[in-house]
C-alpha cells in the first residue's frame, strides 16, 4: 500500500464470563495490539476498542458492524484516536456474502 507492505492482523473473539460480554483481542504484524468490548444493539454490533501501536502510542476506536440485509452488512470505524491525535472516520464499507458456487 503506497509502496509499503500491507499490515496484517488477527483477531480473537470470545465470551468473557466474568463481565458477561463478548470481548476481542487484535494483534497486528507491526507489533501493535488492542482489546475490545462488544455490545449488540438491534441489528448492529458496536465494539469499543483500546490498544497501543508498536511504538507505544495509545490508540482507541469504535467499530460498528450493521446487518443491512440477509447477506449484507456495513462496517465503519469511528472516534479513532492514536497518540492523542484524532483520525478521520472510516467507512461505511459495504460487505456482501457471496453464496458458494453450485457443483
Amino acid at each position: 500500500v503506497a509502496g509499503r507492505p500491507a499490515m496484517k492482523g488477527s483477531q480473537r473473539i470470545g465470551w468473557d464470563p466474568l463481565h458477561k460480554t463478548l470481548r476481542s483481542w487484535v494483534f497486528d504484524s507491526e507489533g501493535g495490539f488492542a482489546e475490545g468490548t462488544w455490545t449488540c444493539d438491534a441489528d448492529r454490533w458496536v465494539v469499543k476498542t483500546t490498544g497501543v501501536t508498536r511504538d507505544g502510542k495509545p490508540a482507541s476506536a469504535t467499530s460498528v458492524t450493521t446487518r443491512t440485509a440477509k447477506d449484507r452488512m456495513t462496517w465503519q470505524s469511528r472516534d479513532r484516536v492514536i497518540g492523542g491525535e484524532r483520525l478521520p472516520d472510516v467507512g461505511p464499507v459495504h460487505i456482501v456474502r457471496t453464496p458458494p458456487k453450485a457443483n
